[in-house]
């Protein structure tokens, strides 16, 4: 099971399913209802974008701030920025320094 909702969107909604919404909004409504973790990034540069996927992003910045996108290396580079980010929050240590004098900050020790 993930744990975060990662969303792309470009031009196209997509077909609607018997919701109403298309598999894309779907799975980010049920990432919302399950407190996930959720990153969404819109194409800079797309005339055609249909208006459901508009207003779907207009929805979703109601909520948080997405993230645009150039093209497809521009989008990786995010991506496994987004992947960095998420490993550092689960080593939340930062090293202070120099390595070779032990100064290390990390939550416990700033609490004392």
């Amino acid at each position: 099971m993930s744990t975060v909702y990662l969303g792309v969107v470009n031009e196209q909604y997509g077909r609607l399913l018997a919701t109403g919404f298309s598999a894309t909004e779907a799975g980010y409504l049920r990432a919302r209802e399950r407190g996930k973790r959720i990153a969404v990034y819109t194409a800079v540069e797309a005339p055609g974008r249909e208006g459901h996927l508009n207003r779907f992003i207009e929805r979703v910045r109601t909520f948080l701030t997405t993230e645009s996108y150039r093209d497809i290396p521009d989008l990786d580079h995010r991506v496994r920025r987004l992947h960095e980010l998420a490993a550092e929050a689960l080593s939340p240590w930062v090293t202070l320094g120099d390595w070779s004098s032990g100064l290390i900050w990390s939550p416990t020790t700033a609490r004392r």
